[in-house]
């Protein structure tokens, strides 16, 4: 599997956010897990992190973050695979 099949069952499931939030922030890594790969994103690499109101944080390593914007793009507003 993919790490574009496991963002965009994620994004299905309802696991990941089906909408990307304004406000993210990026930082050095904190050593905390991946929302969409499970690996742990070091001190050395960058993360991108926002919180969701009653869903808590999300955090993602730069090209884990492309992955899932790509899929938010080619899943559309209704969610089905274009």
């Amino acid at each position: 599997m993919t790490l574009a099949d496991i963002v965009r069952d994620k994004v299905q499931s309802g696991v990941l956010p089906r909408e990307n939030p304004r406000g993210a922030v990026r930082m050095n890594g904190s050593g905390q897990c991946c929302s969409a790969c499970e690996l742990a994103i070091v001190p050395v690499e960058t993360q991108l992190a926002f919180d969701l109101p009653d869903r808590g944080a999300f955090r993602f390593h730069v090209a884990c973050w492309a992955v899932w914007l790509a899929t938010l793009v080619s899943l559309g507003p209704s969610g089905a695979v274009c």
